[in-house]
């Protein structure tokens, strides 16, 4: 049984903090410094590389409903994420303290706009497509928003949190090109965007571990993200297209990433709680 995440505890609280956000946003701009105080820069280095996650969790739940895996859970996940991602991007927006930080919030929303309503159409192979063509400059643009809320922080704590964050990011991506290759979308582009993923997240993952050698608690969640990625590393390489089982492989896929999201976003946390103040 896997247990109740950080990911899972942010997401069922995620339409009402939505709500209160937007509420904030609309009234007048005294209100604005009380939402950027409760936001820490260990917290919005945690948020910001978790906006990369969802980005690559939405196209990947969306071709996962077109292909028929698990569909009313990755119905949940496309909505929940949509919900999430458009929080947590209002919640930034009070943390951008600077310029730099403004205009990369700002590409990123720009991103977002042109990739939301495609998420809310029925999914198809068009749409599959076109959000493989609009989801790269979101990633771009979520990850340059990381690192500069990572430098501005100017601890070495704020590297960690981001690297665990991007493990996120790579569990969802690595799964995301898979599904679009079910899709039938082929092409140097996507196999070597499946192939580099796969190398980032172990060379990222034998780091981390070396990073967290001096906290038990992060280390054991590191070691049972290491035995999650090796299921999920068979279904990736035992797939076939022919074999009676090729669903089965799917839903391995769809749930293995899963899992070794909700671990990662609880190290995630554990960096940003032990080393973050």
């Amino acid at each position: 049984m896997v247990k109740t995440s950080t990911l899972g505890k942010v997401c069922q609280a995620s339409l009402l903090a939505f709500t209160l956000v937007l509420s904030s946003v609309s009234t007048s701009a005294v209100a604005a410094p009380a939402v950027a105080e409760t936001i820490s820069i260990a917290s919005a280095i945690n948020k910001a590389g978790r906006q990369r996650m969802l980005s690559q969790r939405m196209v990947k739940a969306y071709c996962q409903l077109h292909l028929g895996v698990k569909p009313e859970l990755s119905k949940k996940i496309l909505q929940d994420s949509i919900i999430l991602f458009e929080t947590q991007l209002v919640e930034l927006r009070f943390a951008a303290s600077n310029p730099a930080l403004q205009q990369a919030w700002t590409a990123e929303n720009n991103n977002w706009t042109k990739m939301r309503p495609l998420l809310m159409e029925t999914p198809s192979d068009a749409g599959a497509r076109k959000l493989h063509e609009l989801n790269e400059p979101l990633l771009a643009s979520a990850h340059k928003l990381t690192v500069l809320f990572d430098e501005e922080s100017g601890k070495k704590a704020g590297y960690w949190i981001n690297v665990a964050g991007r493990q996120r990011m790579l569990s969802q991506r690595i799964a995301k090109f898979y599904m679009l290759k079910k899709m039938g979308l082929t092409g140097l582009e996507i196999d070597e965007g499946l192939a580099k993923a796969k190398s980032e997240f172990i060379s990222a993952h034998e780091a981390l571990i070396g990073g967290a050698a001096n906290n038990p608690h992060i280390q054991a969640e590191l070691r049972l993200a290491k035995n999650q990625w090796n299921y999920l590393n068979i279904a990736l390489l035992s797939d076939d297209d022919n074999d009676a089982d090729h669903m089965s492989n799917m839903e391995s896929v769809a749930t293995t990433s899963e899992r070794i999201l909700s671990i990662m976003n609880d190290v995630t946390a554990m960096f940003e709680e032990a080393y973050g103040s």
